[in-house]
């Protein structure tokens, strides 16, 4: 049993590259449950301890000690370089393959971008880990629609959504943290956002966006239907304020487009309730 919980983790890593044990178990009591089956939460968890374990012993994973703004420390699970070449064996992933990181297409990247934490600073450690909360809840979005028999929703990381382009002979990057596809075919670039950007870097930010959106058009591709910004706020005045400060940068900047993209500000608890409603998902 270990080792299948083990063959789960690898991929769950690889796709989201790097998790703490509390995500790890959240996802694995999901995808391993059935509805009412009264799973035993403490057996389960030295259950998933021992697949960790396990994994370390076939120097597959490593668990890394992360403190982040002298909190509580995390311990942090990611890919060896060993570990990325078992789990890109184990999903059949063919040397130089790019990938477009949905319908399970994953790219073949190099180990430097499978650790995030590689020489990171507290706020990016801060930043992946509220990006892989994040990511958890669409896979558990994605999960509880296929257990149903549901259309699914998708998503993908940003190594797949960024692109370099060419502005006004200046070689411009665009970077968002993700990409989520609705169970409709619509796309909505991920943002998300721990409020430390004030008003006029929120506005650079949505700059860059009119940049590479009027690049889009200019190429005849088209645009995506919105904006996804997960926000950190906390209580309903601070979470307010925050989104009177994106949405004024964001009218700001998008000029001619503001009122034909989207931009939603929510949070990461919130995006089930608000997709269910949106897309009855």
């Amino acid at each position: 049993m270990a080792k299948q919980y083990a063959a789960t983790i690898l991929v769950l890593v690889f796709i989201i590259r790097g998790l703490t044990c509390n995500q790890i178990t959240r996802l694995l009591l999901a995808i391993n449950s059935t509805d009412g089956d009264g799973v035993d939460s403490g057996k389960f968890r030295k259950m998933m301890y021992r697949a960790l374990s396990w994994l370390e012993e076939q120097q597959w994973v490593q668990r890394d000690f992360i403190t982040v703004n002298q909190k509580k420390p995390y311990y942090i699970v990611q890919l060896t370089a060993k570990g990325l070449e078992e789990a890109k064996d184990d999903l059949a992933i063919l040397p130089g393959h790019m990938g477009t990181g949905f319908n399970a297409d994953f790219g073949d990247f190099p180990i430097e971008l499978q650790r995030p934490f590689e020489k990171s600073s507290s706020q990016n450690v801060a930043h992946h880990l509220m990006t892989a909360d994040l990511f958890v809840e669409l896979v558990l979005i994605r999960y509880s629609q296929e257990k149903q028999g549901k259309p699914c929703l998708d998503f993908r990381d940003g190594r797949y959504c960024a692109r370099e382009y060419t502005w006004e002979e200046k070689v411009c990057r665009f970077r968002p943290d993700g990409e989520l596809l609705t169970v409709d075919g619509k796309t909505y670039f991920l943002e998300v956002d721990r409020g430390t950007e004030d008003g006029p870097s929120l506005q650079n930010k949505f700059n860059g966006y009119h940049r590479y959106f009027t690049w889009l058009l200019q190429q005849g591709r088209e645009l995506p239907s919105g904006i996804i910004f997960l926000s950190s706020a906390t209580g309903k005045t601070g979470f307010v304020r925050r989104w009177i400060t994106c949405l004024q940068a964001f009218i700001e900047e998008m000029k001619e487009w503001y009122l034909d993209i989207n931009l939603i500000v929510t949070t990461t608890e919130s995006l089930k309730q608000l997709l269910e409603y949106m897309y009855k998902c």
